[in-house]
């Protein structure tokens, strides 16, 4: 006869059993609610509007078409927040003003970097670089929906270094973010430099772009000379 030990727990296959069948059941369910808040959240964001998207005490509008499937949008819009909060107190603790230049922002995508660097710095202008041209009616809502504060340029340019053509590498519809430039002999795009815009004083440039930003940074040689920029 086999003697059973005092911990022995008779019931322990019927109770993962009872588990596994709940997890079946229950992770599912799960998923669908998700889905369904999903859908709520996005039921109130007007595509063809702007959402607002808060920062401290301050609320900006930000057209975010695409929050449906593009991670990056999804992400402002369930929060209603700028991501990765500390990043701006902390640039903002180093330069709270640009005491009367520009600002110019590479890689602009939706326009929520630039709009709360714009109010919370103050600068005389931004300039405002984008490549995608899908992205350029979304920035121009934008800037139409924020007009307090100093006038902004849109530009629809490559930026690099200007001795290469480029081309674009497979977008990713969820990450219309990521989107990248690679540098190609013989590729159908052209790109600028920042030193051949006519961008006035500059005392802060945004470099958001994914990959290398050597290239760029070798194409605003002069005006990193000149104007002595803040770069992030």
């Amino acid at each position: 006869m086999t003697d059973i030990p005092d911990n022995a727990t008779p019931a322990t296959d019927a109770t993962v059993a009872t588990v596994d069948a709940d997890k079946m059941f229950l992770d599912p369910l799960r998923r669908l609610i998700d889905r369904m808040d999903r859908q709520v959240l996005l039921i109130g964001n007007d595509a063809a509007g702007t959402a607002p998207i808060f920062y401290g005490d301050a609320v900006f509008n930000i057209a975010l078409p695409w929050a449906s499937f593009e991670e990056y949008q999804f992400r402002i819009l369930s929060r209603h927040a700028v991501p990765e909060p500390i990043f701006y107190t902390q640039l903002f603790d180093l330069l709270p003003s640009l005491a009367g230049k520009g600002m110019i922002d590479v890689g602009s995508y939706c326009g929520l970097q630039a709009m709360v660097m714009r109010h919370v710095m103050t600068p005389t202008h931004v300039v405002m670089i984008e490549p995608q041209a899908v992205l350029q009616p979304l920035l121009a809502r934008t800037i139409g929906a924020n007009p307090d504060g100093c006038p902004v340029m849109l530009l629809h340019q490559i930026i690099d270094d200007g001795t290469q053509p480029m081309m674009r590498s497979n977008t990713q519809p969820g990450k219309l973010h990521d989107t990248t430039y690679l540098r190609r002999d013989g590729a159908p795009l052209t790109s600028v430099t920042l030193d051949s815009l006519d961008l006035g004083d500059v005392g802060l440039i945004n470099l958001d772009i994914p990959g290398p930003k050597i290239y760029a940074l070798r194409g605003a040689e002069a005006t990193l000379r000149q104007h002595r920029p803040a770069v992030v």
